[in-house]
């Protein structure tokens, strides 16, 4: 739920910059706009310290004056700023299941930028959850076309594969994300049961172990994986 305080974040900024935009387009209320954004960014967690990081502040803006770019660098850091803002949101709608709401975030992320990778995944998340496979299937690989080392897409993708039985896919696409971040515990635990569902234990048991190494605190997630395996202590022997 914590997330969702970035909405009451975002309108407060928004808001603010309104009343400015409105005030005047000199200058001195460009800059004024942008300490406000600052000041309106300044304690949402995350999203502060990356405004800043773009150049907020008042230091930065008074040197960015010097060189004449501080309104469209800033304009800039905005955009990117608030579609973070975005994501982050859409995020946290999706994990509710409040799948139209999550859209809107995310339609708006790809109206400025159509290929944006996390909101493409996030839609072909959303696409997955409503049934439409197809087209979750088409935004994962999309991903993976844009940025082939996108570790996320062939999880996503992967993960689709386990759900219409495609298991020898799946795990190949496993591999391509462990190839690409070889301390990828998700992809580890993933390609340990698409291996459980073909037959392989023996090899799910130690792709699970390789898991929990990089993840302790996903001991209850693992114990689900072999739930219809019998005890534990048979089922992953040596682990728990």
């Amino acid at each position: 739920m914590a997330r969702i305080q970035w909405l009451s974040w975002i309108a407060i900024a928004v808001i603010v910059l309104g009343v400015l935009r409105g005030l005047s387009k000199n200058i001195d209320a460009l800059h004024k706009e942008n300490e406000a954004f600052v000041a309106s960014t300044a304690n949402v967690p995350g999203l502060g310290k990356f405004v800043a990081s773009l150049g907020g502040g008042a230091a930065a803006a008074n040197a960015s004056r010097a060189a004449g770019t501080s309104k469209e660098d800033f304009e800039r850091a905005k955009r990117t700023a608030i579609a973070e803002a975005r994501l982050m949101r859409a995020e946290a709608l999706l994990k509710m299941k409040q799948y139209k709401e999550t859209m809107e975030d995310i339609d708006a992320v790809l109206a400025q930028n159509p290929e944006e990778e996390t909101a493409i995944l996030l839609r072909g998340k959303v696409k997955e959850a409503n049934g439409q496979e197809e087209e979750a299937e088409a935004d994962y690989k999309l991903v993976t076309e844009v940025n082939p080392f996108n570790e996320q897409a062939y999880l996503y993708l992967g993960q689709l594969f386990i759900n219409q039985k495609k298991l020898t896919e799946a795990i190949s696409l496993f591999d391509e994300a462990i190839e690409l971040n070889p301390n990828f515990a998700e992809a580890y635990k993933e390609r340990g049961r698409a291996k459980l569902l073909n037959g392989d234990k023996d090899g799910s048991v130690e792709d699970m172990k390789r898991s929990l190494e990089l993840n302790p605190k996903d001991e209850a997630s693992l114990n689900g994986e072999f739930k219809n395996l019998g005890p534990k202590q048979e089922a992953l022997p040596g682990i728990f």
